[in-house]
Order: structure tokens, then sequence, then C-alpha cells
């Protein structure tokens, strides 16, 4: 539920570049060796696996998950059609403009970028470093105003990058938390609240005006309404359900089978309470509900999403059914 760049449906969107030519830096993606830099991804990454899923099991989905965002991620550095779309939801450059970019650092270090930009305001954009092979600390004095320089026809302030081993660097500003728990460790609501899955979207003129007033929105808006076609494909995959009191809707809840990181599971993308049932503890009982209804065949399946920094009604109602925080997405000056 919060106005992300990144959405839980559509994956990696919204990303631009900008390309020179270096000495330090090889920034021409064509020449650089992509089966190299992918198993370089590939070595590090596997090596960063979230201790909460290093369990057998757990640990083979984590991994396979990795292998399979990795490749995701090399995809949008050829995919016109996706740099078209955006393109023409930033309105700047050539459409071409709008890939992954690839670069190599000396002899043995790659980082895989794009530009991003907060809420698709073309005013607040940002570098994100998707994947890096050398530490953030050496990347940051030997690299980061270099990689700067390739975005500056955009003028970003900040670079984006996630953590979900290492510390974060000085100055840094966590954006949003990435929070997860096995699905067979939730702990069960004290009290069962009544959820019915939800058999079509009669109810979302009601579910746009339970934003009204949230107050985590009072300062920056960080939760949004999702689309029609974002909840259809949660309705269609039989995991949306609305909460009713007293045969009224009263809330919403719902998420789409994804894997994404490590995470192979359920991503939690909306739950939204109406106004006037906010207050009464029935955050985390719609949660607990919730997740109790989710299929988990062999056992290994997680739930998780991710929670912005701001959102801490919705951190605590998480941590109260077993979930925890095991990375994050943040912000350091560029």
């Amino acid at each position: 539920m919060r106005a992300k760049e990144l959405r839980a449906v559509g994956m990696v969107c919204f990303l631009l570049y900008w390309a020179k030519e270096y000495v330090a830096m090889e920034l021409v993606s064509s020449t650089v060796d992509r089966d190299r830099a992918f198993q370089s991804f590939l070595q590090k990454g596997l090596l960063e696996v979230p201790p909460a899923l290093l369990e057998d099991g757990f640990l083979a989905r984590a991994k396979s998950s990795f292998e399979k965002q990795l490749e995701e991620f090399f995809r949008f550095l050829d995919d016109e059609a996706f740099a078209e779309k955006f393109h023409k939801a930033i309105g700047i450059g050539d459409p071409k403009d709008y890939l992954f970019r690839l670069y190599q650092m000396g002899s043995d270090d790659f980082v895989l970028t794009s530009l991003r930009f907060k809420g698709l305001d073309r005013n607040k954009p940002f570098i994100e470093i998707v994947q890096l092979t050398m530490d953030l600390p050496s990347f940051i004095s030997g690299h980061r105003a270099e990689v700067g320089e390739v975005y500056s026809l955009f003028a970003p302030a900040t670079i984006r990058t996630h953590s979900f081993t290492t510390s974060l660097p000085e100055s840094s500003e966590i954006d949003d938390f990435y929070v997860l728990a096995k699905l067979r460790d939730i702990r069960p609501p004290s009290q069962p609240t009544t959820i019915e899955k939800a058999i079509d979207l009669s109810w979302y003129e009601d579910y746009v005006t339970s934003y009204n007033d949230l107050e985590i929105n009072r300062n920056e808006v960080v939760a949004c309404v999702e689309t029609r076609e974002s909840l259809q494909r949660s309705l269609d995959e039989g995991l949306l359900y609305c909460l009713r009191i007293d045969g009224k809707w009263a809330g919403v809840m719902g998420a789409v089978r994804l894997s994404q990181w490590y995470f192979d599971g359920y991503y939690i993308f909306e739950k939204v309470i109406a106004k006037e049932y906010r207050g009464k503890g029935l955050s985390a009982k719609l949660e607990s509900t919730f997740c109790q209804r989710l299929p988990n065949p062999d056992g290994t399946l997680v739930v998780y999403g991710q929670i912005h920094e701001v959102n801490e009604p919705s951190l605590r109602s998480a941590k109260s059914i077993g979930r925890e925080v095991v990375g994050c997405n943040f912000f350091f000056p560029l």
C-alpha cells in the first residue's frame, strides 16, 4: 500500500539511462562480458542470503529465486518495449535511454544501474544500484561520482540500493523495509476475523475513499491506491480478500504469488482498513487471518512485502504476527 516507483506486480519499472564514455569505467553494455558479469553477480549474491532463509528447503528456494531475479534484471538491458513504455511515462530523452545499464569497473568488478523517479515525478530522479560486485564503501569512494556524471542530464541528488546482510553507510536514509516470515511460522489471530475471498471489484470506490486522511501520508504521500489492474491480478490468483463487519466492506488485503530477490512465496502488496474501523486492533487480525488462507504445499513458502520506513503501524502489525525485517532499500547522497 505504499507509493512506490517499484510496483509489486510490475517488478522493475520507471528506469532511465544516459550514456557517456569514461576511461575508468566501461559504460557501453554491448562491450561488457555479460556472462562474466552475471556469474560475478550470482556468486556474490548467493553469499548474501538473509540469515532467516538459511534453513534447508528455504535456502534452495532463496538461491533459485535470486538467480531468476538476476535473469530478469539482465533482460531489461535490451527490452525496447519496456523502454518505450517508460519513456512515455517520463517524457525525457529517447526511448533507448530507458534501459538498465551494465558497467565494468576495472578488470574484475561490475555494476548494474538504472535511473528511477519517486512516484514517477520527473523532478525527483535518483540512481538505483541494482547489483554491485564490489563492496559498497569501495564503490562510494571510488566510483560514485563517475556514475553520477553518467546520469547528469537528469540531475539526481541521491543513489538508492538495497541491503540484506550488511550495515548501512553513513548519511544513509532508509526508504523501505523487506518484512518476511516463513508462512508456517505466522502466528494465528487471537480472535478470528471475518474475511471473504473477493469475487469482483464492486467495492473499489469504497477502497479509494479509504485512502483519505491516512496518517502516514500527512507529510509525504508514501501510500497510494492500487490500480484496478493490480487488484484484478490478485483476485484472479485467488489472493485478494475483503474484510467485512456487519455485512459492510471494512478493508482489503491482497498478495500475488511472486519470487523476488531471495523470497519465494506471497508478496503482500496491499492492506488497508476503512477509516471508521481503524484503531480497533483489526490490522494484525486481518493480516494473520489472511496468511492462514495462503497455500503452502511443501511448507517452504514465505510471505513478505515492503513497508515504508514511516509506516510504523503496518510495521508493528507485521511484527506482531511473526514477520521480521530482513533487509531494506536505502538512499545515500550522490
